[in-house]
């Protein structure tokens, strides 16, 4: 039996449960980058121990096998927006991707078929754009375990960028190379885990802008590790909140 009130008058024998504590965010926007002085076969060195502690962080080379499909589903909180429900599939053996965004009673649907990237809305059906179709692919590495298996599945080698000091702890900026695009990884240097992913986004019509997420509250689902919430940055503006 749960019983709240003062502790001066709890029964013998009781047990007093902790409260509950949001995660303090380990790292933030702002932190610079330190240049390492290191080069060479040391330095590309260093950047795969990291990625390798961070696979191991996120549940071994086995959990992030390229076999089956890994799904997520989150409640959307946007800035100045109608929170909305979001639901991601991903074929892990060859990257395929659908997602269906439910907005009050519209459904919109964008998945792969035949090398291109349609949206189907009630029941209307339109091809995405080069623009549209490259971003829908990018936002589909967006969940650390899936980015981590296409890592793995394509032998993809991290460049390190540099180390970030935030929270107390040391992190490290890994570069991956995907399909043409520059992901900036950041990852802890001690426990491995995704704290940070920053890459740029264009949109038909406007020019390239910064994104950035911060992995928060991680936890363990199906086998493999991974964040329970994401914030989204755009230019240094908040522009929405993921719970999973």
């Amino acid at each position: 039996m749960l019983v709240r009130g003062p502790e001066a008058i709890r029964p013998e024998g009781a047990v007093v449960l902790p409260q509950p504590r949001r995660e303090a965010r380990p790292i933030t926007l702002s932190e610079p980058i330190d240049k390492l002085d290191v080069e060479g076969e040391a330095r590309a060195a260093l950047a795969a121990r990291a990625l390798a502690r961070t696979v191991a962080a996120l549940g071994g080379k086995d959990a992030l096998a390229p076999e089956g499909k890994a799904r997520r589903q989150a409640r959307v909180r946007v800035a100045s927006s109608l929170p909305y429900r979001e639901e991601w599939t991903v074929d892990l053996a060859t990257g395929a991707a659908e997602r269906r965004r439910t907005i009050l009673a519209t459904v919109i649907r964008d998945f792969e078929e035949g090398g291109k990237v349609v949206e189907e809305v009630e029941g209307e059906r339109r091809e995405l754009g080069e623009g549209e179709a490259g971003l829908f692919r990018l936002e589909a590495l967006c969940d650390p375990r899936v980015l981590l298996t296409t890592v793995l599945r394509d032998g993809l080698r991290p460049e390190l960028a540099g180390r970030i000091r935030a929270g107390g702890r040391d992190h490290l900026a890994l570069d991956l190379t995907v399909a043409g695009q520059v992901l900036r990884l950041v990852v802890d240097e001690h426990n491995g885990l995704p704290r940070r992913l920053e890459y740029d986004e264009w949109q038909p019509g406007r020019p390239a802008q910064r994104v950035t997420l911060l992995f928060e509250a991680y936890d363990q689902r199906g086998g493999l590790v991974g964040p329970s919430r994401v914030a989204r940055y755009v230019e240094g503006e908040f522009r929405a909140e993921l719970s999973y």
